[in-house]
């Protein structure tokens, strides 16, 4: 089997192909030099693939907090049936904060991205905060779910490496 008919992750990664005798794969001095910069290739695609989910992964964990915090917003918003306006303390940044007066209404405007802000109820704010919580978890699971994948396949390809190099250096010996 190629390394383009192995089986795959949903994301695409290739699963690592360990190699049990080097010595077969690789009789020649040439082949194994071949077979060692393909899987040295293998490998830093791998590391590059890593590394896009790992920024994609803290990028989508950044993001959560803000989810979270909207959405008890709106639900607290939702369940005050006070007849006064109440007041209330925002944050403006790191250590300023603001006082405002909340006017008795049952919408709430919700920012999503792009310059674009949408005044939605109360109910459907919160299905929709609901909803981007729910897809930001699952979207996190898969993440973790394929880097541990793709860190078995690192570990495979950097064994197959660390074999393949001790088999060149022993051809070598041998051919002394």
């Amino acid at each position: 089997m190629s390394e383009t008919e192995k089986p795959a992750t949903p994301l695409g990664i290739p699963k690592a192909e360990f190699i049990e005798d080097i010595a077969a794969a690789a009789p020649t001095m040439e082949d194994a030099e071949k077979l060692f910069q393909s899987k040295q290739e293998i490998l830093s695609k791998y590391r590059y693939l890593e590394q896009g989910l790992l920024e994609k992964q803290q990028s989508l964990k950044a993001s959560r907090p803000d989810v979270v915090n909207n959405l008890t917003a709106v639900k607290k918003l939702s369940s005050q049936t006070c007849q006064n306006d109440p007041i209330t303390h925002f944050q403006i940044s790191d250590s300023v904060y603001g006082t405002a007066k909340l006017t008795q209404s049952k919408t709430v405007a919700l920012w999503l991205g792009a310059n674009l802000m949408v005044e939605y109820p109360y109910e459907e704010a919160e299905a929709l905060l609901q909803t981007n919580l729910d897809n930001l978890d699952k979207q996190l699971a898969e993440i973790e779910n394929n880097l541990v994948f793709l860190r078995d396949q690192i570990i495979t390809t950097e064994v197959t490496v660390s074999r393949l190099t001790n088999h060149i250096i022993s051809t070598r010996r041998k051919a002394k």
